[in-house]
């Protein structure tokens, strides 16, 4: 697809961008040959006396009113971390589709300015750190969610909560997340993670306001001791949801108090910077792939990640395509503004001697805080023999199809910036003797890894997976520590107690995510 066509059709960015999703909830079922079902038990439940969560009463009392005036603007929740800076404004600069079309994951690349004003000197970050991105959740979902719990008519009502006097919990606190003021909407649309995995309180809670018998013994078999292996099977493995759970049971009309005592906050989302300040103090990239999850049937529209799939949206109008460097146009002027902080505490950074080597190992996204880390290299003001060795493993699936930053890195290469590349490709067998993932190229290189960690103190740092990614390379960092230097050098700490002491030193550091 070209970039005007994506600059000039609303549904590109879903049909092209975006990709196909995963199916429906029943395809997915199928595909992992499980027959999974909310409404039915698979265990025979139905006859068995239930061991059912404590009874959590009610606290709050929910006052709704007509707002005192028109366009109001309610305040986002304020960041729940001490080790978060103040909330910044910034404007989404340039957008840029960075895989091809027919590539297994959508992946973007945007481009940011802290708007004048929302800091007094400009935002304060260094490369590595990641930024807090504070998102709403989907409209779809909200509107949904107000009209199945028929608050369509008040939706745009301020509420106002009290601690019921009469209420026999325990030290009663209003939640911090919700505004002082806000309007039902704003509260289901930013302030509650309604796509949270429920947890059985929660459940039994929705049991007790479940017309259906049918439905509410469902519900109690969901959240009790017996029925533990289907509520891991549907909700922790399957990541069921509140709106799922509403769609599964029609007669289920909790009331908005009690949603809102047991509703969780809606967390921010977390991207790696991948830009270094000293290119520009007050902008930033960020590189992300957009995460699609499986559609449910009351979704009248394809379902993404709550952040990845907010920021393509709004970054719909300034993609521009842009694999690998290629073709790319000038997008519209068109910038939207988005709520972001930072983190005050950031262990992801680079050494302050600038003479140590670093060790890079980062698949797929996780090369977005190394093309900081190597903007910020290449801008010292040090000459290149003073600057310690850069090491980057980085994997993708094939190399014409999301290889990222692939012009960006055979540049600093060439510079002398980044002195050893080593890249691995999982679905790609054109290239003889390339190895298919990061950890097989840390075994091939392990002499003189061992050697640059052991004797030249070199950092390694590791962003990615937590599923498999981190495991894989932190067992061939053990593997070429004990054949290379433990058992040889060292005989008396193992390969393991090696790593563990490095993480203690900040010398092995992870940003890792599942």
């Amino acid at each position: 697809v070209s970039p005007k066509q994506c600059c000039s059709n609303d549904k590109t960015l879903r049909q092209h961008c975006l990709g196909e999703t995963l199916g429906t909830l029943e395809e997915v079922q199928h595909a992992f040959g499980s027959i999974l079902s909310l409404e039915q038990s698979n265990s025979g439940l139905e006859d068995k006396e239930l061991s059912l969560p404590s009874f959590q009463p009610p606290f709050l009392n929910v006052d709704v009113k007509k707002p005192t005036q028109e366009s109001t603007h309610y305040p986002v929740p304020s960041v729940p971390y001490t080790t978060a800076s103040h909330l910044y404004t910034a404007q989404m600069t340039s957008a840029k589709k960075i895989t091809s079309d027919d590539a297994a994951k959508c992946t973007l690349h945007l481009s940011f300015r802290v708007e004048a004003g929302s800091g007094s000197e400009g935002v304060s970050y260094e490369p590595g750190n990641a930024f807090g991105f504070v998102c709403p959740n989907n409209k779809e979902e909200v509107d949904y969610l107000l009209e199945r719990l028929g608050l369509i008519a008040i939706a745009d009502y301020e509420i106002n909560l009290e601690v019921l006097s009469e209420t026999r919990k325990k030290n009663p606190v209003i939640p911090k997340h919700v505004p002082s003021l806000c309007t039902v909407r704003h509260y289901f649309t930013h302030c509650a993670a309604i796509r949270n995995i429920p947890k059985k309180a929660f459940l039994f809670m929705l049991s007790q306001y479940t017309d259906n018998e049918k439905e509410k013994r469902r519900l109690a078999e969901l959240c009790s001791k017996q029925g533990a292996a289907e509520y891991t099977h549907l909700f922790i493995e399957y990541h069921l949801d509140l709106l799922d759970v509403l769609d599964a049971f029609p007669s289920c009309i909790p009331p908005l108090p009690r949603l809102i005592e047991f509703l969780p906050r809606l967390q921010p989302r977390y991207y790696s910077a991948a830009s270094s300040p000293t290119v520009s103090r007050n902008h930033f990239d960020i590189v992300f792939n957009v995460e699609k999850v499986p559609n449910r049937d009351w979704m009248k529209q394809s379902r993404y990640g709550i952040c990845s799939g907010w920021l393509a949206e709004l970054a719909q109008k300034l993609i521009s395509t842009s694999f690998n460097g290629e073709s790319s146009v000038d997008p519209p002027k068109y910038e939207e503004k988005v709520t972001i902080f930072t983190r005050l505490l950031n262990p992801f950074h680079l050494p302050d001697d600038p003479s140590v080597p670093i060790i890079m190992i980062g698949p797929g996204t996780g090369v977005a805080p190394f093309i900081g880390f190597l903007q910020h290299r290449r801008l010292l003001n040090v000459t290149k023999e003073l600057l310690g060795s850069t090491w980057l493993f980085y994997g993708c699936r094939h190399p014409m199809k999301d290889y990222l930053f692939k012009k960006e890195l055979a540049a600093y290469v060439a510079d002398g910036t980044l002195t050893h590349l080593f890249v691995s490709f999982s679905r790609y067998e054109e290239v003889p003797g390339h190895h298919h993932y990061v950890q097989d190229y840390i075994r091939a290189k392990g002499k003189q890894l061992s050697e640059a960690i052991m004797e030249h103190q070199a950092v390694v740092y590791v962003c990615g997976d937590a599923h498999n990614m981190s495991k894989d390379v932190k067992e061939a960092f053990a593997d070429i520590l004990s054949e290379y230097f433990c058992d040889k050098v060292s005989p008396v700490a193992s390969a393991e107690e090696t790593l563990v002491a490095m993480q203690e030193e900040h010398r092995y550091v992870l940003d890792i995510w599942i």
